[in-house]
Parts: C-alpha cells; sequence; structure tokens
C-alpha cells in the first residue's frame, strides 16, 4: 500500500518501540494517583498504548506532539529530548516523500520520547494543566493514529478502550457509594475532634474525652467504609485516587491518634490535684505529666495525618475541611504545651524540691494609681513546703519601709529600674527613701518591681523569696466566691464577691479612725487568704479560668527567681511584662498619683491612637490623644480621699504621666498649649513623662504628634494599665503573636 494515506505498521517493532516507551514513563512515574507502584503500571501502560498508536499517525501529528511537549518540559535534558524527537519527525515528514518509506519505528520512537518528555513537564497555571496538556495532545494522536490503523486492529483497540471506560465508571461509582457513607462519618468524626480540642481548651477534659471517643467511632466507620472491595479498583483513577487516599490516611492516622488522646484524657482528673486544707497532693500533681505529654504527641499525631492526608488534587470543600481541622490543632498547641510545661513544673513552684520556697505577696489599691497598676498597701509571705501552702507572714507595707530606711538598706537592682524609677521615694543610687516600698509598684514592667522587692525584701525585715505576686482588690473579690463571705473585726462590714473590691477602693475611707481603716485593710486579705487555705478550692481548670481574665488585665502576676518558671508566666500571660514592641507600631499610657490621696476611683481616661505610614518614604506618623477626667467631687468625701499632700484645692489630682511609644515626640499640647514632656527609654521603648494636674470635674487634654521609621509598622503592639474604671480606646487592636 505504498500509494495509500494509510500507513501499514509492522506490528513487532511498534511494539518493541512502545514498550520501551512505556517503561521510560513507568520509571519517571508523575503522580497520577496517590499509589507509586499504581502511578508506573498505569503511566507504563499509557504511554506504551499512545506510543503504538503513533506508530500509525501522521508524521506531522507526531512533529507536532513533540514540540508540545518540547515547549512545557522542565529541565535541559527534557526539552532536548523533544528538540530531538521533532528533528526526527520533520524527517520522517522529508524521508516519507519516497514511496514505500513509511517509517512506522520511527514514528513509534517520535511519539515515544514526546510522552516520556511529558512526564518531566513543569508549566505553571492550575494543579494538573501539564497532566491535561498531555491528556489532549496524547488523546488527538491516538485518534490519528487509530483513524488510519486496519479495521480490525481498530476494532481490538476501541473494545479495549471500552472495556477499560466501563471499568473505571464502575470502579468510581463503587467508590461513590462507599465514599458518601465514610464522608458522612469522616465529618461527625472531623466535628467530634473540634469540639473535645475546644473541651481540652477549657480544661473539661471529661468532655474531651467522651468527644474524642465519638470522633474514634466515627473514624472507624469511615475506615471500614472505605475498605469494602467495591471502594478499592478506584486506586487506579487519577484524581479520584487522591480523593480516597487523603480520606483513607486521615481515618487511619486519626483514629490512631484520637484514640491514644481520649486514653490519656481518661487518665486524667483534676479533682486530684485540688489544694484542700492549704494542701495539694504533689504526687498526684507528677501523675499528670505522662497523660498531658500523650495527649500532646497524640495531637501532633492527628496533625501530621492531616497533613498527609493532603494532595494538591484535592477539591476545595475538602481542603477546606481539613484546614478548619489543622487550624484548630494548631489552636490548641501552644495551650497544651503550657499545660504540660505546668505539670512539669508545679512540683518544685509547691516546694516539691526537698526545700521550702517562699514567695511575697503584695495587695496593691489602683485607688492610690501606680505605673503597674496601683500601690502596695499590705504585704504577705506565702510558704509553700512539699505542697502544704501557709501564709507565715502579714503586714503593712509602711513597716518594711520604716526598717529599709533604719538599716539604711540599699536596692542593687535592676538597674534600669533604678536609673528611671529609683528617685521616687529614693534616689537614683538605689539608696531607699520614705516612700519607696509605696512606689515600687511605679514601673509597669512587673519582672522588674518583682525583682525589685525581692532584692529589697530581706533587707526590710523579711527573708529571702523565691518569687513574688502582685493582686488587687479586684482578685480578692473574686476569690471570695471559693471562700464566702468574711466578717472584719476592726469594722463592722462584712465582704463578699459582691462588694469587696467597692469597699476597699472607695467605702473603707470613710472609716472614721485611720487606723481602723488600715487594719480593716490588712484583715480583709488575711481573712480572704487564710480562708482560702483552710478551705477546699475549686479544681485548677476552674481557677484558671476564674482567674485567667484578671491576668490578662495585669490584677494578678506573678514572678519567681527561675527562669524556666518565668518564662511559662511569660506565655499563660502571668509575667505582666512589657511587651517588646520589636519594630512595630504601639503605644501606651499610664498614671501614678502624685498627690498623696486615693482619687484614682475617680479618673477616667479616654484613649485615641492613629497613625499612617508613607510606602514611599517608610516614615510613620501618629497621634496620641489622651483625655484625663477627674470626676471627683471638691467636698463630701474624706480629705484622706479627696485631699492631698502638695497643698492643691481639695478634689485636685496631680498624675504623673508616662507616654510609651516607638516613635519620636515631634510636637505635645496639654489644653491646647504647647508643652514638654521629659524624654527617656525603658525597656526598648521610647518614654515621655510629665506631671498633669486636673481639678474636679475637670479634663486635661494631652495630644502628642510622633513620627519616626518603624520595621514592622503593620503589626501593633499595647498594653494597658488596670485602674479602677476601664479607658475608653480608640484605635488599633494588638496584633496576635
Amino acid at each position: 500500500m505504498s500509494g495509500s494515506w494509510r500507513n501499514l505498521v509492522h506490528e513487532q517493532s511498534a511494539l518493541a518501540v512502545s514498550a520501551l516507551a512505556g517503561i521510560g514513563g513507568a520509571l519517571a512515574a508523575p503522580e497520577a494517583t496517590a499509589h507509586g507502584s499504581v502511578n508506573a503500571i498505569l503511566i507504563g501502560a499509557g504511554i506504551a498504548f499512545a506510543t503504538w498508536a503513533g506508530a500509525s499517525a501522521p508524521w506531522w501529528a507526531c512533529t507536532v506532539t513533540a514540540a508540545v511537549a518540547a515547549s512545557i518540559a522542565g529541565g535541559i535534558l527534557p526539552v532536548a529530548a523533544g528538540i530531538l524527537g521533532v528533528a526526527l519527525g520533520l524527517g520522517i515528514g522529508i524521508w516519507t516523500r519516497i514511496p514505500t518509506q513509511n517509517l512506522p519505528e520511527l514514528r513509534a520512537l517520535v511519539a515515544g520520547i514526546a510522552f516520556n518528555v511529558f512526564c518531566h513537564s513543569e508549566l505553571g497555571g492550575f494543579q494538573g494543566l501539564s497532566a491535561a496538556i498531555a491528556v489532549v495532545t496524547a488523546s488527538a494522536l491516538i485518534v490519528g493514529g487509530l483513524r488510519r490503523c486496519p479495521i480490525k486492529i481498530r476494532r481490538r483497540a476501541y473494545i479495549m478502550l471500552g472495556v477499560v471506560g466501563v471499568l473505571a465508571v464502575l470502579s468510581i461509582a463503587g467508590y461513590v457509594i462507599a465514599g458518601a457513607s465514610a464522608r458522612s462519618s469522616l465529618t461527625s468524626g472531623k466535628q467530634q475532634a473540634e469540639e473535645a480540642i475546644s473541651a481540652l481548651n477549657q480544661g473539661d477534659f471529661e468532655t474531651a474525652a467522651a468527644k474524642f471517643r465519638a470522633s474514634e467511632r466515627a473514624m472507624r466507620l469511615a475506615e471500614s467504609h472505605l475498605d469494602k472491595p467495591w471502594a478499592l479498583p478506584v486506586a487506579a483513577i487519577p484524581i479520584v485516587s487522591q480523593h480516597r487516599d487523603a480520606i483513607g490516611e486521615l481515618a487511619e492516622g486519626g483514629t490512631q491518634a484520637i484514640t491514644t488522646v481520649a486514653e490519656a484524657l481518661e487518665q486524667i482528673d483534676p479533682d486530684t490535684v485540688r489544694v484542700v486544707g492549704g494542701r495539694i497532693d504533689l504526687d498526684a500533681v507528677a501523675a499528670l505529666e505522662a497523660p498531658f505529654a500523650n495527649v500532646e504527641e497524640a495531637l501532633r499525631n492527628l496533625d501530621a495525618a492531616v497533613e498527609d492526608a493532603r494532595s494538591p488534587w484535592l477539591v476545595a470543600p475538602l481542603t477546606e475541611q481539613l484546614d478548619e481541622l489543622d487550624s484548630k490543632i494548631a489552636d490548641n498547641e501552644p495551650r497544651l504545651d503550657n499545660a504540660v510545661a505546668a505539670v512539669q513544673l508545679a512540683p518544685e513552684l509547691l516546694g516539691g524540691g526537698g526545700s521550702a520556697r517562699h514567695y511575697l505577696v503584695l495587695f496593691l489599691t489602683p485607688a492610690e494609681a501606680r505605673g503597674l497598676g496601683g500601690f502596695p498597701g499590705n504585704y504577705a509571705e506565702l510558704t509553700v513546703d512539699g505542697g502544704q501552702l501557709e501564709m507565715s507572714e502579714f503586714g503593712r507595707i509602711r513597716d518594711l519601709e520604716k526598717t529599709a530606711i533604719r538599716s539604711n538598706a540599699r536596692l542593687t537592682g535592676p538597674a534600669e529600674f533604678i536609673d528611671r524609677y529609683g528617685g521616687f521615694g529614693g534616689s537614683n543610687d538605689g539608696r531607699v527613701g520614705v516612700a519607696s516600698w509605696r512606689n515600687i509598684t511605679i514601673s509597669p514592667h512587673f519582672p522588674d518591681v518583682a525583682q525589685a522587692a525581692a532584692d529589697l525584701y530581706p533587707r526590710s525585715g523579711g527573708r529571702p523569696v523565691d518569687g513574688v505576686i502582685a493582686m488587687d482588690p479586684y482578685v480578692l473579690e473574686g476569690l471570695l466566691a471559693y471562700t464566702g463571705p468574711i466578717q472584719l473585726t476592726a469594722v463592722d462590714q462584712t465582704l463578699n464577691q459582691d462588694n469587696a473590691a467597692e469597699y476597699i477602693l472607695t467605702d473603707q475611707y470613710f472609716e472614721p479612725e485611720q487606723a481602723d481603716r488600715i487594719d480593716a485593710l490588712g484583715e480583709a486579705a488575711e481573712l480572704t487568704i487564710d480562708r482560702l487555705l483552710a478551705g477546699r478550692l475549686p479544681e485548677p481548670t476552674t481557677l484558671a479560668r476564674d482567674l485567667g481574665p484578671m491576668a490578662s488585665e495585669r490584677r494578678l502576676l506573678m514572678w519567681t527567681t527561675n527562669e524556666e518558671e518565668r518564662e511559662l508566666f511569660d506565655r499563660i500571660g502571668l509575667l505582666g511584662a512589657i511587651p517588646p514592641h520589636d519594630g512595630a507600631d504601639g503605644y501606651s499610657v499610664t498614671v501614678t498619683n502624685a498627690s498623696g490621696n486615693k482619687i484614682e476611683t475617680f479618673l477616667r481616661r479616654d484613649i485615641e491612637y492613629s497613625s499612617t505610614t508613607d510606602p514611599s518614604t517608610g516614615r510613620t506618623s501618629a497621634t496620641l490623644d489622651v483625655e484625663l477626667t477627674n470626676t471627683a467631687p471638691a467636698s463630701g468625701l474624706p480629705g484622706y480621699v479627696i485631699g492631698n499632700v502638695i497643698g492643691l484645692p481639695r478634689g485636685t489630682s496631680r498624675v504623673y504621666v508616662e507616654f510609651f511609644s516607638p516613635l519620636r515626640l515631634d510636637v505635645v499640647t496639654i489644653d491646647g498649649k504647647r508643652s514638654e514632656l521629659q524624654p527617656g527609654t525603658y525597656k526598648g521603648w521610647n518614654v515621655y513623662s510629665g506631671f498633669v494636674t486636673i481639678g474636679p470635674g475637670q479634663t486635661a487634654l494631652v495630644e502628642l504628634a510622633l513620627s519616626g521609621e518603624l520595621g514592622n509598622a503593620e503589626e501593633f503592639v499595647t498594653w494597658t494599665q488596670p485602674l479602677v474604671i476601664p479607658p475608653t480606646i480608640r484605635g488599633p487592636e494588638p496584633t496576635d503573636d
């Protein structure tokens, strides 16, 4: 048939070239399915068939196929091979002009080269674009080749393709039936796992364990559906295989991890680590370490199962479900890390390391503001030995002050604290003065306050301490929810969880005798702590849930001399450190009483901050407007509350204000008049400070214009001083870590 349009193909030669091409494709094995061996068989067989068909295709069709492959090839060698295929194709076109020269083996060789080059294509765009081009090109070549085959061969090929198509449809149908049931179970298991993680975050271990068990049952059911015989053949179907494998891996890996989590959670009984009669069982605390560690490891395994289930071939709905579960696990990880660390560190914190721990407790009152919140009116010493808690000392802060002065005490650190705040009640070289203890909380950075207090306490009549705790009246009021009401003896007053803060901050100052007032304040704190230690406290998760917001508001703080413990406190918001700005935008405002009264009970703060960054210069410009309103009356309240020690009219507030910013101060006005603030730095922040006087019922407006270059202007950092009246703030929200 030398003059015919059709080429006669020598079957054995074409099959030999096709087999070699198929072997080459099988060795390259692109990820057509989720299984390597299936990929090799599927790709190898497909290339072998297409190459065989290409042996009968027109020379120009083979050449175009090679050109397309070369155009999307990745790497020098595949491109070179594609170009070689194009050259061979063109050569065939010239050679076949000679009668009887059909060259079927060379046509097959060009097709085989092209399809092997397709296996190394790296075209960008949507997932599978290269594969789609390869399939379309191969299909066109196959059709062109089969049309030129003898009818007998063509019929056999069509029958074979039809059988493959029917088997593929039946495989997909079987998977759809099994997959529908599996997906329903998997969705239920995922939802139960997410609810379990939420319960775990709330410290509800019993509910979390039950939810994880429900998730385990759903995952096992999903796994059983996918193991049905009619769901297995789909492993050879591209794209569908990835979905089956993703669901199967998530079901199998998720089931194992979730089972471990549930078993570990069932071993955790928070009731065993309550404080009862002032004692906590350290053995019970230590016994929690293994279950918590198992939960942590199992959740990481669950996260790994989620990641292993991912594939770029997955459709959006399944990817979104994986993202949701992955996000839930990621959100839980820091909390679980903190829980494990807390269990590991708790025995030492509770005096279980062979020696007792001693903690200085400062009771602060924001009625007389300090940068940290309030001034320390009273103190206590908490001793913990082998899990036994005891309030071993309780007293007035003035007593510490008097002892420190008599002994010519000197504060030795921290150096930055002494340099900036040492002169408030003492001197900038560390020597204590008449108000060193009363002003020790002037810094908003609790680690400095605590270190200074721990340094000064032994020089003021106390013993060396291992840590410092600070709490204000709102914390005491919260603790009364556990103790019930307490009856004061110094004055006729009952305190409970509804009135304690108001009494300590305001009502106590109406008592006729100052000594009685001071005794009442001290007695309120002492009775509360004694009642707590004598009774039965809630389990730790309840305490954390109830007191956690107070730590977030910087009303309950803790510092120890142990660095690892401090790192944990910092992560859970208990350390009270000034956050570093690290080149981000941000600000803070603190006020300190400078008139010797309790007038900050009536201080209202309205703060507005805005900033813009010029993208062409990188320069940030900001405005910080602070309204300080003194709502105190000029009369009708005791002098101790609205009087002052600096000769101002009654009801007048005078405060020392500090403005923290990473930017440079350009202009400041107070009530519209140009003014000056003292510049300085503290903890990496620029600090601008000065005194502001506010008459009764009056408002002072301080406006700052700031500017500078920030390395990370899109981030925002701030913190809020905890006073009696929460501030009104307008401006950016802090950026999450």
